[in-house]
């Protein structure tokens, strides 16, 4: 039997639905889970002069590919002014990553700040200049929402769970799966030429992080779609 009303976290998950037979496109709607906007937002960002800071929240998991980004920060170090690799969350393969830094000679600029509160992970997004996610595969990606609605400059792999919130060159850019040599190209253009890329993204993440990612907004949504169910009972 197929569902009165489902929802999912992104569109490509609304086709596979679609192409299960869970409901009729009419009864599929698209609904981000969104993010806490009250902790997530621009207030208070502040770019340190001195330093470029490059971000990650995802956690030690084959998954979220650290090794990846890892390598191109390896591959830039020497081509931009002090460098900082700061690393948020935890995982199994923690040690893996930290002989990887290790081996990558950068130790010394990179930070290791475990699994900390949403407040802590804004204070760090509000100070970071890139984002990057360069995950294998994700469902609606929370992560890179959180970063977009900090200011923070995103870098994400091309996939669709990314490719619904970054248009590549607009709001952010897409890089394929495992090609360092593009992400430390990005990097370093984004280093040479930051506020040329970020002040237009910026712009536009606000907009999209208005309309489509608040928690707030988009959990009334879900509220109403069941009351309506509940009446058609």
């Amino acid at each position: 039997k197929k569902a009165d009303w489902i929802t999912v976290m992104a569109e490509h998950m609304k086709n596979a639905s679609t192409e299960m037979k869970l409901g009729g496109a009419n009864k599929i709607t698209v609904l981000p889970f969104g993010i806490n906007t009250s902790i997530f937002n621009e207030s208070g960002r502040n770019l340190p002069e001195n330093k470029f800071i490059i971000a990650s929240t995802r956690n030690f998991e084959d998954v979220y590919n650290i090794p990846h980004l890892i390598k191109a920060v390896a591959q830039i170090r020497d081509k931009i002014k002090n460098p900082e690799l700061h690393l948020i969350g935890e995982g199994t393969k923690r040690k893996e990553i930290e002989r990887l830094i290790k081996s990558s000679g950068l130790e010394a600029i990179t930070t290791f700040y475990g699994k900390v509160t949403p407040e802590k992970i804004a204070e760090i997004l509000k100070m970071s200049h890139v984002f990057v996610t360069v995950s294998l595969s994700d469902g609606n990606n929370i992560s890179l929402n959180e970063a977009m609605a900090c200011g923070a400059y995103c870098i994400a792999t091309d996939i669709p769970a990314n490719k619904q919130w970054i248009h590549d060159g607009l709001n952010g850019r897409l890089v394929k799966i495992n090609d360092v040599n593009s992400l430390a190209e990005i990097i370093t253009e984004l280093n040479n030429n930051y506020e040329k890329y970020s002040s237009g993204a910026l712009i536009e993440n606000r907009k999209i992080i208005a309309e489509k990612c608040d928690w707030n907004v988009n959990m009334k949504i879900v509220e109403n779609k069941y009351s309506e169910l509940c009446k058609r009972k």
